[in-house]
């Protein structure tokens, strides 16, 4: 910590909750409601995807798929994609969009352990397959640390965030470049998706 100047210290000390709380929640909220219709707008442009976008916002959950892609009884999806984090080191979002401590935003591939009542082994083997495939490696999807995910991960340039805050335009540019990386690959996930809810 010697790197650190004593008045920015003091700031600190006198100004606990501009970090714990007030500021950076507020941050946060402004930036995760420009990704949020910003997903849902790329998203509903294409036609044929369903969704809900509130990561930060409203609830806990962006979560997005194709309206082919199966759904529980009580309409919890089977398998989607979401908008999350790759670990949990972080207390706020806003850390893992800018990438604080390693740990950063991404897409992420999920799919229901039980998918098309297959066994949880049979899931994992076909997601290991398709984490092999080269057009997915290619895209930069890697194993997730949950089971049965893969995920795409991105950060935003904190300087072109602070520079057009509260406007997030131009820091939406790694969202939308990992959104193309997905929707690159799709067919390939969602035909895992279609073998793994295929009748047997």
């Amino acid at each position: 910590m010697n790197n650190v100047s004593k008045e920015l210290c003091q700031l600190v000390i006198k100004n606990p909750m501009l970090l714990e709380g007030g500021v950076t929640e507020a941050v946060q909220k402004t930036v995760f409601t420009a990704m949020n219709a910003h997903l849902e707008k790329r998203l509903k442009a294409l036609g044929g995807w369903k969704g809900k976008y509130e990561l930060v916002t409203v609830d806990n959950e962006t979560a997005f798929a194709p309206v082919t892609w199966p759904e529980s009884q009580d309409g919890r999806y089977r398998a989607c994609y979401k908008l999350t984090e790759t670990g949990d080191q972080n207390h706020y979002w806003l850390s893992n969009t800018l990438g604080v401590n390693g740990v950063k935003m991404c897409l992420q591939f999920w799919v229901h352990g039980g998918l098309g009542g297959r066994s949880k082994g049979e899931v994992g083997r076909k997601l290991l397959t398709v984490a092999s495939a080269a057009d997915i490696k290619a895209a930069g999807f890697v194993q997730g640390a949950e089971e049965n995910t893969l995920n795409l991960p991105f950060v935003f340039d904190a300087e072109v965030l602070a520079g057009e805050y509260p406007t997030v335009d131009k820091a939406l540019a790694p969202l939308d470049a990992a959104i193309d990386k997905l929707l690159k690959v799709h067919p390939l996930l969602d035909a895992a998706v279609q073998e793994l809810t295929a009748k047997r």
